[in-house]
């Protein structure tokens, strides 16, 4: 168990896949997430978890106290010489506003570079998804690049964000409250 001030993190298991084909055709949470995807069959969902479960991390988000699932956080190695990864973070619309996105960012964060000793994590963001921008500058993300009209949405195209974190800009404003979570020197 990975566990911050609000929500706490498991890893991934078969008996969530309920969970994730839920999230998966919320068509909310895809619309967040750029995807114009239909809605996914539990088969197709399945196959996902035969092909995806053991391939980089993935967590399923629960909410401290009331231990209900909430969201799910991945993260993939891209390139292991230049410890360089990729993160998703989602959550369902009943737990948005809560700052648990905050919480499982920075606890993540504190993973990856004090744990895993990356170097530099990044993800991208669609530009109408305002919320999810402002959660990642708020933790020192930074916009580093931007692919204009990539994305078709509802009859229009969207730009989408390139963003990243480096370990250095991690390391001056981190949070003492996750500083020594995972930092056993």
């Amino acid at each position: 168990m990975i566990k911050g001030k609000l929500i706490y993190l498991l890893p991934l298991q078969n008996e969530d896949i309920d969970f994730m084909l839920e999230m998966a055709n919320d068509q909310e949470i895809t619309f967040w997430e750029a995807k114009n995807e239909f809605l996914i069959s539990e088969f197709k969902q399945r196959e996902w978890f035969k092909n995806n479960l053991n391939n980089g991390l993935r967590y399923i988000i629960y909410e401290i106290g009331s231990n209900q699932k909430v969201g799910y956080f991945s993260f993939k190695m891209t390139n292991e010489v230049s410890k360089t990864g990729k993160i998703a973070l989602k959550f369902v619309k009943e737990s948005r506003g809560k700052n648990f996105g905050t919480d499982v960012l920075k606890l993540m964060m504190s993973f990856l570079f004090n744990k895993m000793n990356m170097h530099r994590l990044f993800t991208s963001i669609v530009a109408y998804n305002k919320s999810s921008l402002k959660l990642f500058e708020k933790c020192g993300w930074l916009v580093e690049g931007n692919e204009r009209q990539s994305i078709y949405m509802n009859k229009t195209y969207h730009d989408n964000y390139s963003i990243s974190i480096l370990r250095a800009e991690y390391e001056l404003l981190e949070d003492d409250d996750y500083k020594n979570r995972f930092n056993f020197s």
